[in-house]
């Protein structure tokens, strides 16, 4: 998997960077949001916490993936600004594992 910027753009009134990128993953399944995250963030050389992506599209059958992220200045700005919806999608599989099994813990101990 090898990622390429192609954009950045600073927002100074919301205080983040605008990053539109391509990743290029030939022969392999698209990569997770995880990953591009990873590697995006390694790549800019900043905190993988305050990146954000936003949107991963890929067409059928290509082996190229372009995508929108955001990288905040702060944790502060990023609770403020970033969709909460977005902000979970981007959390490890063992941790929303782990939340999961708590709500499935409340329900069952409802239903006796």
């Amino acid at each position: 998997m090898e990622i390429r910027v192609v954009e950045r753009k600073e927002n100074p009134l919301v205080g983040r960077e605008e990053i539109r990128f391509e990743v290029l993953h030939p022969g392999e399944a698209t990569p997770s949001r995880q990953a591009v995250r990873s590697q995006l963030a390694s790549l800019l050389g900043a905190e993988e916490d305050l990146l954000v992506i936003l949107r991963l599209r890929t067409h059928q059958g290509s082996s190229t993936t372009l995508g929108l992220a955001h990288l905040y200045r702060s944790p502060e700005i990023l609770s403020k600004f970033a969709p909460k919806h977005l902000l979970q999608r981007g959390v490890k599989k063992e941790e929303g594992e782990k939340k999961e099994e708590k709500k499935e813990g409340g329900e069952k101990g409802g239903e006796g």
